[in-house]
């Protein structure tokens, strides 16, 4: 587990925070996970700090970032927020919002 010194440094050195608020083991919540990580693939690594939190294991946990529906994919930094409903599947919407933060594919390329 990181430490809270090395979860600050990485929050730094991030383009972009991304959270996925998902529902246990549904199928819509495992799909979501399975093409954010595949998308994610696809990027330098360092630059788009995600996590991943289980609705079903802590219910109040997306009440911060208004969660309402599961899977959603909560953009928290920078500013403005941005909430992607659904598991991911028409990546569009994350690819553009990765280009407009500047992220950087495998390959170097925006």
């Amino acid at each position: 587990m990181k430490s809270v010194a090395a979860r600050d440094r990485a929050r730094d050195a991030a383009r972009i925070e991304l959270i996925l608020y998902i529902s246990g083991a549904s199928p819509s919540s495992v799909r979501a996970v399975a093409n954010l990580q595949r998308l994610l693939r696809q990027y330098r690594s360092g630059q788009v700090l995600v996590s991943v939190r289980d609705l079903t294991e802590d219910p109040s946990c997306g009440d911060a970032d208004q969660i309402a529906f599961t899977p959603t994919l909560y953009k928290r930094e920078p500013a403005p927020p941005m909430w992607i409903l659904g598991d991911v599947s028409r990546p569009e919407p994350l690819v553009d919002l990765l280009s407009f933060h500047g992220v950087e594919t495998a390959g170097g390329s925006r």
